[in-house]
């Protein structure tokens, strides 16, 4: 499955661990394909730097630039802590929160995985 997001990563990264975990994959394949978006953007980061940089951007500048267009381990980790922390766990949010009932999961499953 491909599904794409013009603006960045960052509300399509978390629809894709939600979707995963709904999927029932574990927190750290989720993780090792949320990172990949890392190597996947490493020639539009560096464009963006070269720009910046012959515009004499600040350190400041350079650092927001790489925080928008990279992601890093930590911000997956924070998701799932602060899901498991408030709602106990993955499946409990996915079904208070995004409604996705055990009806609707099975529905996912028998499209994605079969």
């Amino acid at each position: 499955m491909l599904y794409h997001c013009s603006e960045g990563k960052d509300r399509t990264g978390m629809a894709t661990i939600f979707l995963l975990s709904a999927l029932d994959f574990d927190e750290e394949t989720i993780k090792k394909d949320y990172l990949l978006t890392n190597p996947a953007t490493t020639a539009y980061l560096n464009s963006c730097l070269a720009v910046a940089h012959e515009n004499d951007a600040d350190e400041a500048t350079i650092e927001a630039i790489t925080d928008l267009a990279t992601v890093r381990s930590d911000y997956v980790d924070y998701a799932f802590n602060l899901i498991n922390e408030k709602y106990g766990d993955m499946p409990t949010f996915l079904e208070e929160v995004l409604n996705l009932t055990p009806q609707k999961i099975a529905k996912l499953k028998a499209i994605y995985l079969h």
